[in-house]
């Protein structure tokens, strides 16, 4: 096989030239900032809302097609994939966790979509996987670690994940190469108000979700010491070995 010879089973990308690169981003981007500048136009509302079934039925079929389509077509898909979602920016959304823009924030995900990297060898990410060790070490340093180390962590529920595994190793530092010893029965404890990836992290790693110990808040949500005090005691007598508190 050639070394200009696709894979088996794997299409060649079709060519684009550069002045088609020149227009497409050129549109692309004009029509990201109409997006943008709109956010703030209280006559834009936060959502054109349509039910499911009447937005399928607008957008018609979505299944995943076997050939290409021209780029221009696809600049026209994207501005009706623009008229019918939520603006996330708009001064009238408040759902969930987030919301706003950032126009800083904006530019380093183009550049990381740009770049078309990956984090996992400085060979293919020079200079980005400097710019996480220090912001790493920065972090590590707000936090009360001067010589710390860490990861970044896509959300929340893997966060807790890797802090429960942590927290594993460091009670139980041969359970990653020989598993759990007999007989050891763990228990990690969380406030009544923690997120349900506690408890999901536990069974993933194999202690299951009984392992997971509520303990009372007050009214602030806090989780209150004493109780946390006697729920320790009442699994120490019962035999139980307390490695984490969420």
């Amino acid at each position: 096989m050639s070394a200009a010879a696709p894979l088996p089973g794997r299409q060649t990308p079709m060519p684009v030239l550069a002045n088609e690169v020149d227009t497409i981003l050129h549109k692309a981007a004009t029509m990201a900032a109409e997006w943008l500048n709109g956010h703030g136009d209280r006559k834009h509302k936060v959502v054109e809302w349509r039910s499911p079934a009447e937005l399928a039925a607008e957008l018609g079929d979505l299944a995943p097609r076997a050939g290409g389509r021209p780029l221009e077509e696809l600049l026209g898909e994207c501005r009706r994939i623009l008229a019918r979602s939520v603006r996330t920016g708009h001064p009238g959304f408040a759902n969930q966790l987030y919301g706003g823009w950032d126009l800083a924030g904006l530019l380093g995900e183009w550049m990381t979509a740009l770049l078309d990297t990956s984090m996992y060898t400085y060979e293919v990410a020079p200079v980005l996987t400097l710019i996480e060790a220090e912001v790493v070490k920065t972090l590590a340093r707000k936090a009360g670690f001067p010589d710390g180390e860490g990861a970044f962590a896509p959300g929340g529920s893997l966060a807790n994940l890797m802090a429960a595994l942590v927290a594993r190793d460091e009670k139980w530092p041969q359970a990653r190469r020989k598993g759990m010893p007999v007989g050891v029965r763990p228990v990690l404890f969380v406030s009544r108000e923690a997120h349900y990836s506690v408890a999901r992290a536990a069974a993933v790693l194999g202690f299951g979700t009984d392992a997971v110990r509520m303990v009372d808040v007050d009214a602030r949500g806090c989780m209150r010491p004493r109780a946390l005090d006697r729920a320790l005691q009442i699994a120490r007598a019962r035999g139980e070995r307390p490695f984490l508190v969420v």
